[in-house]
């Protein structure tokens, strides 16, 4: 990735993590619940997305019907945002507070979305403290994702296994499981369902009929709910409109968009350059009003 776009990824993150901070000092969101375990082997990888999966009720034989939701349940603020950085898929951050933070790139896929988030949460889970970035930990990061979205118990006993490719039951798995047909395969792989002979057979084949970039079966995915939520909770309990948050901030409309993923409200006034309205002045001038 080039520096330019590193810098400004890092940016979007610190921004994203003050409103966050904002958002904390003034609302009561979800507790912080996510595990961390350290990891060593590929088995304690394993065992950290189950651990993970169990702790928030998500057993072990069945699919995540709502990714981001599963997320945002346990206490990470998740923010989807489209095009502010081309190369950049997610990433992830822990905010001054200690809040954990995922950001994701509106320019994928549904499947590709879905295992962004799951490798982010697999950096928050298992590599507290460590550095990332290198192709260990996001090997690691990867595995966590394929485990926790297809936990081995679940999906052993359903993929198929024939000596033939079955693309029409490979699809309906993957419409149940809400993952990629390549993440499905190297899944199977890892948890020898396949050989590596038919591994290659499985990936060739993909690679032909051009589905290495555009799969067939993709689902659409509902965004992040508590960003909006808040938002709204601002609006109608304290009166903190749209403008409001973004002069307490000391953002502008635009900005303030960026940082929620969340279009500015029609038929508002432009902003004022330097203009910054502390919010408990705001509040204190509404309350005499």
């Amino acid at each position: 990735m080039a520096v330019a776009e590193k810098n400004k990824a890092l940016a979007h993150s610190t921004l994203f993590a003050e409103f966050v901070d904002f958002l904390d000092r003034h609302l009561d969101l979800p507790p912080d619940n996510v595990p961390t375990r350290a990891v060593n082997a590929v088995e304690d990888i394993e065992r950290a997305a189950e651990a993970c999966r169990m702790k928030w009720g998500l057993g072990l034989d069945r699919p995540i019907d709502n990714m981001i939701r599963s997320l945002e349940n346990a206490g990470v603020m998740v923010l989807m945002v489209e095009g502010y950085v081309a190369k950049v898929d997610a990433f992830s951050a822990i905010g001054p507070t200690g809040r954990k933070l995922v950001v994701l790139n509106r320019k994928d896929s549904g499947s590709r979305t879905v295992f962004n988030a799951a490798h982010e949460l697999g950096h928050l889970v298992i590599h507290e403290g460590v550095e990332t970035g290198d192709r260990e930990t996001e090997r690691q990061a990867d595995r966590f994702a394929s485990a926790y979205l297809m936990p081995r118990a679940g999906f052993v006993k359903e993929f198929p296994r024939t000596s033939r490719i079955n693309w029409t039951a490979l699809l309906k798995l993957k419409a149940r499981w809400r993952v990629s047909l390549q993440a499905m395969v190297r899944r199977a792989y890892d948890l020898a369902l396949i050989s590596a002979v038919q591994y290659q057979r499985f990936y060739k084949a993909i690679s032909a009929k051009g589905w290495r970039k555009a799969e067939p079966g993709e689902f659409p995915i509902t965004g992040p709910e508590v960003v909006h939520a808040a938002l709204a909770v601002l609006q109608t309990r304290m009166n903190l409109g749209f403008d409001d948050l973004a002069s307490t901030l000391s953002v502008s409309r635009q900005k303030l968009s960026e940082i929620t993923g969340i279009d500015a409200p029609d038929g508002q006034p432009p902003d004022e350059p330097g203009k910054v309205v502390s919010f408990v002045a705001a509040k204190e001038a509404r309350r005499r009003a």
